[in-house]
């Protein structure tokens, strides 16, 4: 008779967690772990959740931040049209007043320094995109997360129990 009701009030709560985990395999965090109880198996629900909630706050992070990325990329890829068309522009110019010696010397040197401007431009942008990629290229090392002592107790203890 005590074997029934303690399997009454083990397996309730870990087949919540059970059903957790393959959420969290799925990558499906758009669930939550309700606590069945206050006692040491519902705290474990409650810590579930918990961390849940953290990789669902991660994800949302990391996806953000991905956002981020393709719209910072885009606004590059505009600034550098920019001035890519005005070197483009001043060549094309030079091009065709050069040989026909319209161009003066105050006016080749106008357009020289304009195109120096754009060059520098696209130097500056160049270093930013340098920059950034040297910023992904750090290395991110993970490391194991060290669960307190009675967790893991508990956690073995259950894995009997339900066996």
């Amino acid at each position: 008779m005590r074997m029934v009701v303690l399997l009454q009030k083990i397996v309730p709560p870990v087949e919540i967690l059970a059903d957790a985990v393959v959420h969290i395999q799925k990558n499906t965090l758009d669930f939550q772990v309700v606590s069945p109880s206050k006692d040491e198996l519902g705290q474990l629900c409650s810590m579930f959740e918990t961390m849940r909630q953290i990789l669902y706050e991660n994800n949302r992070q990391l996806w953000r931040t991905i956002e981020d990325q393709r719209i910072l990329q885009a606004s590059v890829a505009h600034d550098l049209r920019n001035p890519i068309t005005i070197l483009e522009g001043y060549i094309e110019y030079l091009q065709s007043n050069l040989p026909t010696g319209r161009l003066s010397g105050e006016k080749l040197d106008h357009t020289l320094s304009n195109m120096s401007v754009a060059a520098k431009r696209l130097e500056k942008y160049t270093d930013c995109i340098r920059n950034l990629n040297a910023l992904e290229e750090i290395e991110i090392k993970p490391s194991p997360l060290s669960y307190p002592n009675d967790l893991e107790k508990m956690i073995n203890g259950l894995s009997i129990m339900t066996r």
